[in-house]
């Protein structure tokens, strides 16, 4: 973006600058809002508005989590080809795939993804939390069947188009350093490396022996035929794909966005097992106790007690029903 300040300019420059600003995260935080134009670096989040002004509520959606924004009439232009958005563009042909496979099955439209405030994870992550391991209830295994089911079907859908997924057996403890390096290897190589489930068994939070994710599936193997996969490594290299291939990062706003393009591209039978696995578990580890004030309110960057992305605890694995609105 290329802005001159022009006091008589018809175009207003809204800044919103955070400590804890992440770039991709603000550019979804910004869509969620109502808002297309605007740029994000260098811990400052840009809304240029060539007519009129962003409106009250979208400017108190994005001064909730950024805090006020500063104002300044501006001549603005976007420059296009900015190398630090192209990191995290969404991959066009993994979309298409995603919108061909809901079409096939006859999926509901895609919604937009509704404003969820941080008491909408706090109450996310408090349900989780309070709810038995239940796999035995019917309702959840019956939405972890679905799921099961058409994870693999994605699964084969992506290895059709040519994507290959190999379980990491690398030194480093993750495949990727960050969400960039896994969507370049996405985009570049039609290739993704997923973090095998096998490998963080010996944790205290480790997937239990009776959680459905822990059987075997059969997917499509590099030579022609088929192998058996634990059908959780086969939900994180589809996940990841299908739905982090939109350019979502894996902080708490990427994770947010990629599990309701997730959940798009499954019929509503499935979407209590997706919740499980992704909303709440990544709301326990943003959003949980852990991460809150006395008084209920949830830590900011600066505040005693604090934790950064990689010091916040992962969830205890389980499977639990909870009611339909969440999900």
């Amino acid at each position: 973006m290329v802005a001159v300040h022009d006091p008589d300019g018809a175009d207003n420059l809204y800044t919103f600058s955070h400590p804890d600003l992440d770039t991709a995260e603000a550019l979804t935080a910004l869509r969620a809002a109502g808002i297309e134009g605007g740029s994000a670096s260098d811990g400052s989040l840009y809304i240029v508005q060539s007519s009129g002004r962003p409106s009250n509520d979208q400017l108190d959606l994005l001064a909730a989590r950024y805090g006020t924004p500063v104002r300044v009439p501006v001549r603005a232009e976007f420059v296009e080809g900015d190398p630090r958005a192209a990191r995290h563009a969404p991959i066009k042909e993994i979309q298409a795939i995603r919108q061909r496979y809901a079409e096939e099955h006859g999926l509901d439209p895609r919604a937009p993804l509704p404003h969820l405030s941080d008491a909408d994870d706090m109450a996310a992550a408090d349900a989780y939390i309070a709810a038995p391991h239940s796999p035995n209830d019917p309702r959840v295994r019956a939405s972890y069947d679905h799921l099961i089911t058409h994870i693999g079907r994605q699964y084969e859908a992506m290895h059709d188009a040519g994507y290959r997924f190999e379980a990491w057996q690398g030194e480093s403890e993750q495949p990727y350093a960050d969400s960039a390096q896994m969507l370049a290897d996405l985009r570049d190589n039609r290739h993704l490396y997923y973090f095998r489930t096998e490998v963080s068994q010996d944790a205290p939070n480790a997937m239990p022996a009776d959680h459905p994710m822990a059987a075997t599936i059969r997917v499509p193997d590099e030579h022609g035929g088929a192998k058996l996969i634990v059908a959780n490594d086969a939900l994180r290299a589809v996940h990841d794909a299908i739905a982090h291939g939109e350019g979502y990062q894996f902080g708490p706003q990427g994770e947010r966005r990629a599990w309701w393009a997730h959940r798009t591209s499954l019929p509503r039978e499935a979407r209590l097992a997706l919740w499980n696995e992704f909303r709440a578990q990544n709301t326990f580890t943003n959003h949980g106790t852990h991460m809150r004030n006395p008084d209920g309110s949830l830590k900011k960057p600066g505040e005693p007690g604090y934790l950064g992305v990689a010091e916040r605890p992962y969830a205890d694995q389980k499977t639990v029903w909870v009611p339909d609105h969440l999900i």
